[in-house]
């Protein structure tokens, strides 16, 4: 899929959902991407050549469940990749990448996360601008550690915000947030 030299500013809901043969999107122009507009796909990010493939470099808002069980994995390999593609959006709706093996990412801009965004993610995506992670943001992540660094302007953490197995542990200052839900870290007795 290419726009290059289109006027595309947004794509729609559910516009490429279950569009498996999907490797290569260049949408420059694009700045909105609707509700499980590239659900249920294979999109391949595992590595730098492959995720070169994608821009999506004017995206502004990332609806809700936007790439909710998009981004292939690998027999043999349980992970996806990182996912770096998209450097100037600033809201990402509830389920966004929900279900995706995912080892990280970086968003410079976002200032908005929705519930469950990052659901099932192996990595901790890196968002400096964040000050609330919301309810059920991390639900079923299998991080070994966070720190202050992937998200330094936390001010709230919402209810079970981060919950995995008791053998993952989870590292963290609590004294840098302001408010911490009681239950944000409820499966962890670690903390």
């Amino acid at each position: 899929v290419g726009a290059t030299n289109s006027t595309l500013t947004k794509i729609g809901p559910g516009a490429f959902v279950g569009a498996l043969g999907l490797s290569a999107i260049s949408v420059p122009n694009v700045t909105e991407i609707g509700s499980i507009a590239f659900a249920v796909n294979n999109l391949n990010v595992y590595s730098r050549e492959y995720s070169s493939r994608f821009n999506f470099s004017n995206v502004t808002y990332i609806g809700k469940g936007a790439f909710i069980q998009a981004f292939q994995t690998f027999t043999g390999n349980a992970y996806a990749g990182q996912v770096n593609m998209f450097p100037n959006a600033v809201t990402i709706g509830s389920y966004a990448f929900a279900s995706n093996r995912l080892t990280g990412g970086y968003f410079p801009k976002v200032t908005s996360v929705g519930e469950g965004a990052f659901i099932g993610w192996v990595g901790v995506p890196s968002m400096p601008l964040v000050t609330e992670i919301p309810s059920r943001c991390f639900l079923s992540a299998h991080f070994s550690s966070i720190g202050t660094d992937d998200f330094p302007n936390v001010e709230s953490i919402g209810t079970a915000a981060f919950t995995w197995p008791e053998e993952y542990n989870l590292v963290y200052d609590k004294s840098q947030y302001v408010y911490l839900n009681r239950s944000a870290h409820s499966y962890n007795s670690a903390l």
